[in-house]
């Protein structure tokens, strides 16, 4: 649905309008398993950033809100200024960052609190890191990492860097790095945060949380009766959680994330009964969870899921109440990887990011949306 007037797509959806009301905006729409009351939302609630060239595969907020990066596929980087709302919103720098041997989605970019430095690392070997600063347009670096995956978050006024770093060529030996990254290079940090097991190859998945404190993992790949979930201090690479997804058989993958509180954590296996919900304190039982989450706002009160019923180039995600609850919205995204790495929820919870159609980095204003949506549900009678 365009525009007449711009020429400006304004709707892509899987129903369509048979009839429209007097208010040009809200319309009866159908699709082959039911029909639905529909209303189109103006952009200034949901807009999507365009410039990109290739698809979204990275995002992150700094932490006062108002600064969101996000890195395609192609390792380009831009920055946008949310601070004055969305239809206000403006990119403020582009630039290339350094290829790494592995997908950009293995790569990791983080902002300062206050969104004027970016840091930068690529996954693979060779690796490389470096430090912008954006005000100033000045880039430190870039310096070489070892062969491995990285993940980053500014925390303490620092710059830290987590890498998953694989000793040998053949995915053996594979261990935990705590580094700083400083315009003057990078500082090892001590002690190991996961120290490498005898016989265990590779990994799935890892994170760090947005306050530097915990460190995720899931793994490893090899040998498949050892596949586990684990949450580690990073200070000082105590394990906090240890919670067993032991395999028989070859091809068995395992996700787990820790919300941005530090209180949750979520993990599970290739099928949807394998997840497990739990919080790192203990204080409450582990227990199966229906729908799992792979992104949570830091209020925990929204949860990211897929909908795996609409594969496919422009899948859906549905935006539930966290941790097992109704779903509020589906969201219409564009090809790339599915993991918490690509949508994110801004830290005070006011907004999400994730990659749309066509190349564009799609932003929503959630509690207003939510209003809007509540208040027309009321009016159309469905309340």
């Amino acid at each position: 649905m365009w525009d007449i007037a711009t020429g400006a797509q304004i709707l892509t959806s899987p129903f369509i309008p048979l009839g429209f009301a007097r208010d040009s905006r809200r319309f009866v729409g159908a699709r082959v398993d039911g029909a639905a009351v529909c209303e189109l939302v103006r952009p200034e609630l949901l807009r999507p950033l365009r410039g990109h060239r290739d698809p979204v595969a990275w995002v992150t907020w700094s932490s006062n809100g108002q600064r969101l990066a996000s890195m395609d596929g192609n390792f380009e980087i831009r920055v946008w200024d949310i601070s004055r709302g969305l239809t206000q919103g403006v990119q403020v720098a582009v630039f290339q960052a350094p290829h790494g041997s592995y997908w950009a989605a293995n790569a990791a970019v983080a902002l300062s609190d206050d969104g004027r430095w970016l840091g930068y690392a690529s996954g693979g070997n060779p690796a490389q890191t470096l430090l912008v600063d954006l005000q100033n347009c000045r880039k430190y670096g870039p310096w070489k990492l070892p062969r491995g995956f990285d993940r980053l978050v500014y925390a303490s006024g620092r710059f830290l860097s987590i890498r998953e770093e694989e000793e040998t060529e053949f995915g053996e030996k594979w261990q935990t790095v705590a580094r700083e990254l400083t315009t003057d290079g990078l500082r090892v940090l001590s002690p190991l945060v996961r120290p490498p097991q005898p016989g265990e190859k590779q990994f799935f998945t890892s994170g760090v949380t947005p306050d530097g404190k915990y460190y995720w993992w899931a793994g490893p790949r090899s040998p498949v009766q050892a596949i586990r979930f684990e949450i580690r201090e990073v200070a000082t690479g105590k394990r906090l959680v240890r919670e067993p997804f032991p395999h028989k058989a070859e091809g068995a993958e395992i996700y787990g994330l820790v919300t941005p509180g530090s209180r949750h954590w979520i993990a599970g296996g290739n099928e949807p009964t394998d997840y497990r919900v739990g919080d790192i304190a203990g204080c409450m039982p582990v227990r199966p969870i229906k729908y799992p989450a792979f992104a949570v706002s830091p209020d925990s009160v929204w949860g990211i899921r897929h909908d795996l019923r609409r594969p496919g180039r422009d899948s859906l995600r549905a935006l539930q109440t966290f941790p097992q609850g109704q779903v509020f919205l589906e969201l219409l995204v564009g090809p790339g990887d599915l993991s918490e790495r690509s949508q994110r929820f801004s830290p005070d919870g006011r907004y999400l990011a994730w990659p749309g159609p066509d190349n564009t980095l799609m932003v929503a204003d959630l509690p207003t949306l939510r209003a809007q949506v509540r208040g027309f549900e009321t009016n159309a009678g469905l309340r």
